[in-house]
């Protein structure tokens, strides 16, 4: 069976996990891994046993790798996508895209010039709560589906944190871009709809300028169904649900798992189906491979992660001017 080999780029927590996916993939060969801090990316590649580079350009003109993880700080996503695609290796780029709309063309032009595949770590695409969640919303069980509501409380502020997350420049915003993405992609992909407008209130510490702490987001899908994402990353409460409100009943995801409320029901029940994090990632890498080795375009392409910066954009910019924002005319 041939071998899709893979380098990663950047060696901080979320590429351990995609490392430890690969392990798992029976199409991919895990070849190198790069990181600017030696003694960091030099004992990930003693675990598992791969080739260290301080450079990841020299790591792709040396290895020559069919694909590559990118799991960069946001500011280095555009750079690192374009000088992959110009080489033409196949990338899997973490979220967020990029950190404005432009950069995101920038890689989607590359990729397409050199004639590579690109996917976007929208990990939720492989939940499988929220995947059961679009399969109810597209067989129309519950009905219409009215509204949805999606709460993340989280202390992003925390000391653990990097402090690239609390840098405008670098992380391109705070809670919004980062821990909202994911939110605002979850709506998207369970309606299988874009969204057409944005209102936006947020809030901001005075110790981290540009970086918001928190984020109340109404918007409307274009076929006309609401959402609203409320965000609060002052707490150190963990709180992460989601519910979809349809004319016959309910569905909420948590921690826990899926639980539905059928029309009638004073209770919520347990349907059994809970995320797996680990095994998602496994799921990613395996679309990532499956699609370098068929030629096919990965499920999660560049247009799609453009959309989701597109929309984080129009909160930004609903913030600013207090209005509510239009993403065809933004």
């Amino acid at each position: 069976m041939h071998k899709v080999k893979i380098a990663v780029a950047g060696a901080g927590i979320i590429s351990q996990q995609h490392l430890k996916a690969a392990k798992e993939v029976e199409a991919v060969k895990l070849v190198a891994i790069a990181d600017v801090i030696r003694e960091k990316t030099e004992k990930v590649a003693c675990d598992y046993g791969i080739n260290a580079y301080t450079d990841y350009i020299e790591m792709m003109e040396v290895e020559k790798p069919d694909g590559i993880i990118i799991a960069l700080p946001h500011f280095l996503h555009k750079e690192a996508a374009v000088e992959a695609a110009n080489r033409g290796i196949n990338i899997l780029l973490e979220k967020p895209m990029a950190n404005i709309v432009e950069e995101c063309d920038e890689i989607i032009n590359a990729v397409e010039r050199n004639r590579v595949k690109l996917m976007i770590g929208h990990i939720v695409h492989f939940s499988k709560p929220i995947i059961k969640i679009r399969e109810i919303i597209q067989s129309n069980e519950l009905g219409k589906l009215i509204m949805i509501t999606d709460t993340r409380f989280n202390n992003y502020f925390k000391p653990e944190r990097p402090r690239w997350f609390l840098d405008k420049k670098q992380a391109g915003g705070g809670i919004v871009i980062n821990l909202g993405a994911h939110s605002i992609d979850a709506i998207q992909y369970t309606t299988c709809c874009g969204i057409k407008s944005v209102l936006a209130k947020l809030t901001y510490p005075d110790e981290y300028p540009g970086i918001e702490g928190s984020a109340q987001i109404f918007l409307e899908l274009e076929n006309g169904i609401s959402a609203v994402i409320n965000l609060n990353g002052y707490t150190s409460v963990k709180r992460d649900e989601k519910e979809y409100h349809f004319e016959r009943g309910i569905l909420k995801v948590t921690g826990e798992g899926l639980f539905i409320a059928r029309k009638g029901q004073k209770e919520f029940e347990n349907m059994n189906i809970v995320r797996n994090k680990q095994k998602d990632m496994v799921d990613q890498l395996t679309e990532f491979a499956a699609s370098i080795l068929s030629g096919r375009e990965p499920s999660i392409t560049g247009q799609y992660g453009k959309s989701i910066i597109k929309a984080i954009m129009g909160v930004y910019k609903s913030n600013e001017t207090g209005k509510k924002i239009d993403l065809a005319k933004l």
